[in-house]
């Protein structure tokens, strides 16, 4: 049966049945096109890295006839959450649902009238299967991102002191002061303790962590016992 995942639940499981998948395609990259007096064509501005954007993915559906819980199916179809696609099962999508599905209309008259739900999606997919932490206890190694662009990656430093923090050739990371552990979340910007409940920003300096598509040597300054790091790999 077609089907598609939302926050964890089945689609069939409420009586919905997937008449169409939304295709599989590449996001759209961001850029900005800028006209030169004299110049034919345009040029093209990018950042050092490549950003995209987010975009609408559609999934045709409609009720199996069976189906009599659509207040709870209503509430189920709202919000935020990551979403998985049966035709691409080893991905998921962080998503939203931007406006109401008229389910009044659907269900006058008609059990298998199709409707569409509009999932809008963060253009980089991650793994259903979380990837495993990475754990190193010697400077000095190397890491593969295996995804399609660079990964914001959340980092716990356990250990003591000034500490410098390097991956790949550009991202340096200095921990100043350091005592027992810090959480270094590199997707949005924050640092805390090991609990979560303190907020140890204003112990970091320079570049929040970030991990290259392909290979990159991991190493640091100063008394470290452990780096693990939640790599968060990233797929277009």
């Amino acid at each position: 049966m077609s089907d598609f995942t939302w926050k964890g639940t089945a689609a069939s499981s409420k009586g919905i049945i997937v008449s169409e998948y939304p295709p599989i395609f590449r996001p759209e990259e961001r850029l900005e096109m800028v006209q030169v007096p004299g110049r034919s064509g345009e040029l093209y501005l990018t950042l050092d890295e490549p950003v995209f954007n987010a975009y609408t993915k559609e999934c045709i559906c409609y009720f199996d006839p069976t189906s009599k819980n659509i207040e709870d199916i209503k509430t189920w179809l709202s919000g935020a959450g990551d979403v998985k696609f049966h035709n691409e099962l080893d991905y998921l999508y962080e998503a939203r649902i931007l406006y109401q599905i008229p389910f009044e209309k659907i269900l006058r008259g008609r059990p298998h009238r199709t409707f569409i739900v509009p999932f809008h999606c963060q253009p980089l997919k991650k793994k259903a299967i979380p990837e495993a932490d990475i754990v190193m206890t010697a400077s000095g190694g190397t890491i593969t991102n295996p995804g399609s662009v660079s990964s914001r990656p959340r980092i716990k430093v356990e250990g003591s002191g000034n500490i410098g923090l390097m991956i790949g050739t550009a991202t340096i990371t200095n921990i100043t002061g350091l005592s027992g552990a810090i959480v270094i979340d590199s997707d949005v910007g924050v640092a805390f303790d090991a609990t979560g409940t303190q907020n140890m920003s204003y112990f970091v300096q320079g570049d929040w962590p970030r991990i290259p598509a392909g290979d990159s040597p991991v190493s640091w300054t100063g008394t470290v016992s452990k780096v693990t790091i939640t790599p968060r790999w990233r797929y277009l």
